[in-house]
């Protein structure tokens, strides 16, 4: 065996850019060796075989450690129906060190670099010399779809994913040392070379082979722009001063006067972003719609109606967040008041325009002012919705 002070020490972070130092402790005046860092976002397999179809696009836990990413570890969850995979003809010869979770390396019985020597978020890495042959990687077949599932149930998506997997022809090799303290412990006499091999210094012993097989993934990220809002710090409000956007609807921030309570202060902050949505409504009604209606002209300019068509929107509007509720001293005793981000989806605009259109249709009724060219006019105003 390799003398325990002749194994390397090698200092890896787990997505570094350059070559590391690798510090030696056994011979005094030996020069340092560098090694290549892992690879970034790719992996070794825990097994090696030609249809790993079933892992593409699953979901990796936030939060997980480099040093614990492994495929068998990724979830499929309700939103993973969005994604797809395509498998494309891929070529050429490569000599890199690929990123192995804990895991892995012991499961497949690799002695990793750097394994001897880890420290929170260090990862380990073998030596993979290989010929590409194919690629199989994930597609997302409905962009929009995955992202209003992941809105919608942000538990069912995370930040990563498995994207893509490289199939080919090669082996992988272990970390065995250097190669001057390898051939000093005299395991290359006899014919034992030919289990190693020898790369700027460093000697890798052969640990397994494979033959048009898919034997590593990479990871990708599975949403744009970091986390989701849903998953922020509760505490933050920094939504308030820039309110998002999305290719989906529209974010409104409702604020509350100061009230006695807090459930209070969080209704009328409520009730606030739905009269927001009520005007904006009316600007969509206006677009929407070529032939100006006298039966419509003002109706959501009038208080009480905005008041009405707001109260009708509740079940269309989601309150995404709300901010922690501030205290406030007043001269009638200690006040509450808050902030909340409320979305009005695309897709729920028509059909608050033509229930705001009903309303005012039912008002005129009441009044005795609906008259037949009233009724056409409100017709032509809901058959022009969306259009």
């Amino acid at each position: 065996m390799i003398k325990r002070n002749a194994v390397l020490a090698l200092l890896l972070a787990g997505c570094g850019g350059a070559n590391q130092t690798v510090e030696r402790a056994d011979t005094p005046g030996d020069s340092p060796v560098r090694i290549d860092p892992p690879k970034k976002s790719v992996y070794i397999r825990a097994s090696f075989d030609g249809d790993p179809s079933p892992f593409v696009g699953r979901f990796l836990p936030d939060g997980t450690a480099v040093t614990d990413i492994d495929e068998n570890g990724a979830a499929q969850t309700r939103c993973s129906k969005f994604i797809g995979y395509e498998e494309v003809k891929a070529g050429g010869s490569f000599d890199e060190v690929f990123n192995a979770s804990t895991g892995v390396a012991a499961s497949l019985g690799f002695v990793a670099v750097g394994q001897a020597s880890l420290t929170a978020g260090q990862n380990a890495g073998v030596r993979v010399r290989y010929t590409l042959d194919k690629k199989m990687r994930s597609v997302v077949k409905d962009a929009d779809g995955l992202d209003q599932c992941c809105k919608a149930a942000p538990d069912q998506c995370s930040d990563l994913m498995v994207g893509e997997f490289l199939s080919g022809t090669g082996e992988v090799f272990q970390f065995a040392g250097s190669e001057s303290g390898l051939q000093a412990s005299g395991l290359l006499q006899g014919g034992g070379q030919g289990d190693f091999d020898f790369k700027n210094g460093v000697a890798w012993k052969r640990a397994s082979k494979f033959d048009g097989l898919y034997f590593a993934f990479r990871t990708q990220a599975a949403r744009l722009g970091g986390p989701s809002l849903a998953k922020a710090d509760p505490a933050d409000c920094s939504w308030a001063d820039n309110v998002p956007s999305s290719l989906d609807g529209t974010y409104f921030v409702g604020m509350s006067p100061a009230v006695a309570s807090e459930a209070t202060a969080r209704d009328k902050a409520q009730l606030n972003a739905q009269v927001q949505a009520v005007r904006y409504l009316g600007q969509f009604i206006q677009t929407s719609v070529k032939t100006k209606s006298s039966a419509m002209a003002g109706y959501l300019d009038d208080e009480e109606n905005i008041q009405a068509v707001a109260q009708g929107l509740t079940r269309r509007l989601k309150a995404e967040k709300f901010c922690k509720a501030d205290a406030v001293e007043t001269p009638d005793g200690l006040m509450y008041t808050t902030k909340v981000l409320v979305f009005f989806p695309k897709s729920e605009e028509k059909a608050a325009a033509e229930s705001a259109v009903d309303m005012a249709a039912a008002d005129l009724k009441k009044d005795g002012k609906l008259d037949k060219k009233a009724q056409a006019e409100l017709d032509q105003v809901k058959a022009g919705l969306g259009k």
